[in-house]
């Protein structure tokens, strides 16, 4: 992409930016506050690249054909969401080899602090979560969502 800046005598800059910038170096790209702007504008979109994704999987598992296992609603428009998502996450430091670790406890965050209105909310997250997880098991485990557990069988030596 071309630097957006533009000279004196009218022209654009003709270098490249830097990536995630609309400005290259030379202009601003490597301002520290030009950084802690590109920064927080990707940590805004986390969360709703999080919440997009989970939109999806929640979608694939109720549109997934029970004889076939793919998803009826696959579509090119989720594709897309999926590839934002991603490019997000990962330049946010949430890529593929990221760990999320989810405490069952309040932790960190003051339950005593917060309204109603968001307590009610982080509940119905933390069940939409645990929702998930059971669904995620159950593809993963189909006789464990019915009950039954695989016994090993024992060797045979011949």
């Amino acid at each position: 992409m071309q630097c957006s800046h533009i000279k004196e005598n009218g022209t654009q800059c003709q270098r490249r930016t830097k990536t995630g910038f609309t400005v290259c170096n030379l202009h601003g790209g490597n301002a520290p506050s030009a950084k802690h702007a590109a920064e927080r504008a990707l940590a805004f979109a986390r969360m709703p690249a999080v919440e997009a994704l989970l939109a999806i999987v929640e979608q694939f598992n109720e549109t997934t054909c029970a004889t076939c296992g793919y998803p009826s609603g696959d579509t090119d428009a989720q594709r897309a969401v999926i590839q934002a998502s991603r490019a997000i996450l990962d330049r946010t430091g949430m890529g593929p080899h990221s760990i999320l670790e989810v405490k069952q406890s309040d932790g960190e965050l003051n339950l005593a602090h917060m309204t109603d209105e968001e307590r009610a909310e982080a509940m119905h997250l933390v069940a939409r979560l645990k929702a998930l997880k059971a669904r995620i098991r159950a593809r993963l485990n189909p006789g464990e969502a019915l009950g039954v557990v695989p016994v090993p069988m024992p060797e045979q030596n011949m």
